[in-house]
């Protein structure tokens, strides 16, 4: 009959078990550190703690999961933050990067999407944000073009909603531009 190694089984569910709680305390670190630097407005803290989540995970052999969250919290504070565009879009851009490498795209949410439109039009951005909207939820040739790296997110309410708050604020600051003139 066959037999069974317990022992080998044992190591590798131990094994297994250690590097989801380093893999949970990993992103749980990062969330809090990225959140601690939003309150600072220290917006270069935010994009090295990114950049060295990733490359600690691309050096490992364990090969630790960055979850998307920890991005979305980057997001959040870098919209909380005075950095300007050329931070948010390198932290998009580090984003579609770890996604497309770690093929983790099934797990991008709408959220992500959701915070980058909300930043962008903090800033006056409403174009880049609708732009960044199509390329994302549009497939072919145009999501490939537009720095999404093909992702495609599936659009949800809160994403029509923020939509409609960037334009909202267009339109406010039209109007405001106009009574001053």
């Amino acid at each position: 009959g066959a037999t069974v190694n317990f022992q080998s089984l044992e190591t590798n569910q131990t094994t297994l078990s250690t590097t989801l709680l380093l893999q949970t305390n990993l992103n749980q670190c990062c969330i809090q550190s990225i959140r601690a630097a939003g309150e600072s407005n220290d917006y270069n803290s935010i994009l090295l703690t990114l950049q060295a989540v990733i490359a600690a995970n691309t050096s490992s052999q364990s090969r630790l999961v960055v979850e998307t969250r920890v991005f979305l919290e980057a997001f959040r504070a870098l919209q909380s933050t005075n950095a300007g565009l050329s931070k948010l879009r390198t932290a998009w851009k580090l984003f579609v990067d770890y996604v497309r490498e770690s093929e983790q795209e099934q797990s991008v949410g709408a959220s992500e999407l959701n915070a980058m439109i909300n930043a962008m039009g903090s800033r006056g951005r409403t174009r880049m944000a609708l732009d960044l909207f199509y390329s994302c939820t549009s497939s072919g040739e145009e999501a490939d073009e537009d720095g999404n790296g093909g992702i495609q997110i599936q659009p949800d309410a809160y994403t029509a909603s923020a939509l409609f708050r960037v334009l909202e604020q267009s339109f406010d600051s039209i109007a405001t531009n106009n009574r001053n003139s």
